[in-house]
């Protein structure tokens, strides 16, 4: 097994230490449950008799990284199991974070704090409060300074689903946000999200100019680019049927002009869509390079959101880049490990949108 890998499972009485373990699979995503695999042996049924759905599930996994204060080493993930399936030889598990327990409870009514207009961490507190699971809030942020629409409707939707349609609406703004399950504690975390260029921020690093002999926390071995901004256009007109307008930027149209048409209802003049027509202009190739990279970690305490540093030729990955996807693997073989980064801002255009529909 990879360098130190330990799993424990707590039940209604007791701690387990499981034995046996052939694979560990997790995955984190951006404002998702995070999701964990393991496959353990289980000859003659050794093993299938000792968890159940419901029980805590807890991952240690590192190679050098340890916690300053205890020494101890990081927990890469902790969660509720929720499905178990046993064969003759195997016996995989699967478990959720705490965020995750939330798609299981349905919002019968709306969140009161929609109605008194009161700030968007406010509302995802009380969903998450109101759960008939015991999740913590204290690691959720005050404010973010951005308020719902009052006649938004979440009922129907699942607490988790209800979370993630807000936190969608507060990422189109400049200042983004994530959530996740914590890893070492039984709680929930809303944070803002890092700058990438703020100099404060020490970033993760996979790569060094000049390189030295100083290890790395993360080792790329493959880089491959997934995302380019291939449809460029240099004529936009945004138009609102009903209100008359019809506008255009730039007003002289280029020689060689590659037109988009934009209906926009939620457009109430023609300065507003001059703004929207030369906000889209000035967003076209800005930070929408995705690449995926595989390597060999030399940690597994990775939260999505966090920024990493990169200074490879392979696939013109250099600089700091945003994680917004991770999955690794863990067995008898080694450690692997998949991320998914770029420099994605916020997208100005939506957050035109957004704010429209608030005045509405």
């Amino acid at each position: 097994m990879a360098d130190a890998v330990r799993v424990f499972v707590t039940t209604d009485t007791t701690s387990l230490t499981m034995t046996g373990i052939r694979a560990i699979a997790v995955r984190h995503s951006f404002n998702a449950p995070s999701v964990a695999t393991v496959s353990i042996n289980n000859t003659a049924g050794f093993n299938q008799d000792k968890v159940r759905r419901g029980h805590e599930l807890r991952i240690v996994a590192y190679p050098t990284v340890r916690d300053t204060n205890t020494g101890s080493s990081y927990f890469c993930f902790r969660g509720k199991i929720t499905e178990v399936d046993a064969n003759s030889s195997t016996f995989n598990i699967t478990a959720q974070d705490h965020l995750g327990l939330l798609g299981n409870e349905i919002l019968t009514t709306n969140p009161t704090t929609i109605a008194t207009k009161t700030d968007a961490a406010s509302i995802i507190k009380q969903i998450v409060a109101e759960s008939n699971y015991d999740i913590d809030i204290d690691q959720m942020i005050g404010e973010t300074r951005v308020q719902m629409s009052p006649g938004l409707d979440l009922t129907g939707k699942t607490r988790l689903s209800a979370i993630q349609y807000i936190m969608g609406q507060l990422n189109v703004t400049p200042v983004r946000y994530r959530i996740y399950g914590k890893q070492k504690s039984l709680n929930i975390a809303l944070e803002r999200l890092p700058d990438i260029d703020d100099t404060t921020y020490t970033p993760y690093i996979a790569g060094r100019i000049p390189r030295t002999t100083a290890p790395l926390d993360f080792y790329p071995t493959m880089i491959d680019r997934i995302e380019d901004d291939s449809d460029l256009i240099n004529l936009v007109t945004v138009r609102n049927t009903d209100a008359g307008i019809l506008v255009s930027e730039p007003a002289t149209v280029p020689s060689n002009p590659i037109q988009r048409l934009y209906d926009e209802p939620s457009i109430t003049d023609e300065t507003q869509a001059s703004l929207f027509a030369r906000q889209i202009l000035n967003q076209q190739g800005r930070s929408k390079i995705r690449w995926i990279v595989e390597g060999l970690p030399d940690r597994f305490d990775f939260k999505v959101g966090d920024i990493m540093e990169f200074a490879s030729r392979e696939g013109g990955l250099s600089g700091r880049q945003m994680i917004f996807d991770i999955s690794y693997r863990i067995s008898p073989a080694g450690s692997s490990m998949k991320l998914e980064v770029g420099r994605q801002s916020a997208d100005l255009v939506t957050a035109i949108r957004f704010a429209s529909s608030l005045r509405t």
